[in-house]
């Protein structure tokens, strides 16, 4: 033979006897990878966001809890008054006083919160809690303050209207809240004068309108929707704007 051709055989010899490479290992690596490894870190996965889940829900919670509790923490504090000198309460007697948005002039109020306590002695003090999500920037809110007997006749009202202003840190001064004294014979003068109205008094001043009325009922008067009372809506400078009426 031909040199060549022995040599040609030679390396075809050799090539076959090179050594093939160990796809076991291979094999190996790659079953750990998928049943092992890949499992094991969609497990971890699962536990990170599970944790961040978590943790996420905690600290809402932690918020909607402190903003209730930051919300709860306000009231307006106060005293109700007699302004007309020394007066002696019946025993058994109980104030009702409430916290009301009076912003609708044809509507009734809606009681934002209320207290019912003992009447003993002037001055009567009182709180009324209430929450930051209940008040709104636009609306009006006022003080209603009853003192009633036993038998839940009317003994002592309000008979100015108590506006409360709410500012950003929700602090504000003792309000003082007077209230006059009701005639025995004011269940009759009520049904004597409910539904009575005053379309002269419309255009006219709201003071002036409130002692005319004063003189005529001798019912309480207020400048928002109670049926105890007997209601004057004015304009800004205070005119009377609608028919002042009873019940």
């Amino acid at each position: 033979m031909s040199s060549h051709v022995l040599q040609s055989r030679r390396m075809v010899q050799h090539v076959l006897e090179l050594p093939h490479p160990d796809f076991s290992f291979i094999n190996t690596v790659t079953l750990f990878i998928f049943r092992i490894l890949l499992p094991m870190m969609s497990y971890l996965t699962f536990i990170c966001l599970t944790f961040v889940l978590f943790a996420s829900s905690t600290n809402g919670v932690r918020r909607h809890l402190s903003k209730r509790q930051t919300a709860n923490s306000y009231a307006v504090r106060g005293r109700v008054v007699f302004a007309g000198g020394y007066t002696q309460i019946p025993p058994g007697a109980r104030l009702n006083v409430e916290l009301q948005d009076t912003s609708l002039q044809d509507a009734p109020a809606i009681t934002i919160s209320r207290s019912q306590l003992t009447a003993r002695q002037f001055p009567i003090n009182f709180e009324l809690p209430y929450s930051t999500n209940q008040i709104q920037a636009y609306r009006t809110y006022s003080i209603s303050a009853r003192i009633v007997g036993t038998n839940d006749q009317l003994l002592y009202i309000n008979d100015q209207n108590i506006r409360i202003s709410f500012n950003s840190n929700n602090q504000r001064p003792i309000i003082d809240v007077p209230v006059i004294q009701v005639s025995q014979s004011s269940d009759n003068n009520q049904i004597e004068f409910e539904g009575k109205q005053w379309p002269e008094l419309v255009g006219r001043n709201g003071e002036e309108a409130v002692r005319i009325i004063k003189q005529q009922s001798g019912q309480p008067i207020t400048m928002d929707y109670r049926l105890d009372r007997v209601r004057v809506f004015v304009d800004d400078r205070g005119i009377v704007t609608s028919v002042p009426r009873t019940g």
